[in-house]
């Protein structure tokens, strides 16, 4: 199910058990604890490698139904990260196995909590006064039942390691609009309306949102920008087609080209891949994690005639059977893994819904992206000059060029 935005990504967690009251953002939320100050040092790069690989998996599984997929890596890892420090070991390792087991519990905690210092707090150095720097926000929440009380061992490593907030709200019903208000809130109003309702038993819900929005280095002239045809795969359309003209990064092989689109300070970047031939997804599923790794390393500074489409995609995707596919049963199905860590003492919860909602814009100047996630818990019941026109079927990611790690990334089929 596709649903229109801007470029933004957000991921919720949400915890099922039984009904509940009422409650307001405002007088509703009460914040429970304040998370320390984070570890100093890069995370290990197995964070990004796992996040990126468990990415791929998910776009290309959905992409087997959708035409256009956006999905955000980062939001979706560190909300299942987060989950995982309230599960038992059959739950634990059906996720962390999903991530290719590269980093146990422990691991992914310290490496989440360097990540968020790195991004919420950008390299300035090569910021000019023509352009501001990347706006990178980066936020976890944990909404309880009113009269309910959270696993303090769980609320500790939350506040500690993922800054989240914690707060008190009406389950199952006011609730939705108590956790849209605050995700509103954190894309900037990218995202509206990320949950449309909540299995009747939920009582909890963890919420991860990203907002990003950067100049792009380099930036097409808007007078440049014309209509061109997009061949997409169902249908040929025009679009408003940007060019560029420059010198920038530029990898090509016998399977694909592409280009890397530097943000403001160059911490950033935006790769667009173009296929020779075949679909996109295809060509990111052959890659895998370390493939398109790889790639991101591999630009080459080229004299280049870009074309490339403006566009605007939002998506709102249910993810339980995408992640049941991709082998996360155990964490799932009643009588296997369950979560007992999460709240008080004789509450044992289990997955009821994962819900991703992305939404991205690409213009002339630069992008504007969003993501959420939300997972439901019940109860357990070199100057040569090139050319490349981009118009046909493409992939892209937005990565963070010192960790690989990817905030966002897409396929693009229709236009």
């Amino acid at each position: 199910m596709m649903r229109k935005a801007a470029l933004f990504t957000i991921c919720v967690l949400i915890l099922l058990f039984s009904a509940c009251s009422e409650s307001g953002l405002e007088s509703g939320l009460v914040k429970t604890g304040k998370a320390k100050a984070l570890l100093e040092g890069m995370p290990d790069p197995a964070l990004a490698d796992s996040q990126n690989k468990f990415g791929i998996d998910v776009l290309t599984e959905l992409f087997k139904q959708e035409d256009n997929v956006i999905v955000s890596p980062l939001s979706l890892g560190m909300a299942f990260h987060l989950v995982t420090n309230g599960a038992d070991e059959t739950a634990e390792q059906a996720i962390l196995n999903c991530f290719g087991a590269m980093l146990d519990k422990e691991q992914l905690n310290k490496a989440n909590a360097q990540l968020m210092r790195i991004l919420l707090n950008p390299d300035k150095s090569k910021i000019t006064d023509k352009l501001p720097a990347p706006i990178v926000k980066l936020a976890n929440a944990v909404f309880i039942d009113e009269g309910r009380k959270p696993n303090l061992d769980f609320a500790q490593t939350a506040m500690d390691f993922y800054r989240a907030s914690m707060y008190t709200a009406d389950f199952p019903t006011e609730c939705i609009k108590v956790i849209n208000s605050y995700i509103e809130k954190q894309t900037e109003g990218l995202i509206k309306d990320a949950v449309k309702e909540l299995d009747p038993d939920t009582v909890m819900a963890i919420v991860n949102t990203l907002y990003f929005e950067a100049k792009r280095k380099l930036q097409f002239n808007k007078d440049l920008t014309d209509k061109a045809q997009f061949y997409g795969t169902k249908k040929q359309n025009k679009v408003d087609m940007m060019h560029l003209n420059e010198t920038i990064g530029y990898y090509e092989d016998d399977k694909l080209q592409a280009v890397s689109l530097d943000y403001a300070g160059e911490e950033y970047a935006m790769a667009v891949l173009l296929p020779k031939a075949g679909k996109p997804a295809d060509n990111l599923s052959e890659l895998g994690f370390s493939g398109l790794k790889n790639l991101l390393q591999m630009f080459n500074e080229v004299s280049i005639n870009l074309a490339l489409p403006k566009f605007k995609i939002d998506c709102n995707f249910d993810l339980m059977d995408t992640v049941r596919a991709l082998g996360m049963g155990d964490a799932l199905e009643y009588g296997k893994g369950s979560f007992p860590y999460l709240m008080e003492k004789g509450t044992d919860l289990q997955i009821g819904d994962i819900i991703h909602c992305t939404s991205v814009e690409v213009t002339e100047t630069g992008t504007k992206a969003a993501a959420a996630t939300v997972i439901g818990m019940r109860e357990t019941s070199m100057p040569i000059s090139k050319t490349m026109t981009v118009d046909k079927p493409f992939a892209f990611a937005i990565y963070h060029k010192p960790t690989n790690t990817v905030l966002f990334l897409g396929v693009v089929s229709n236009l």
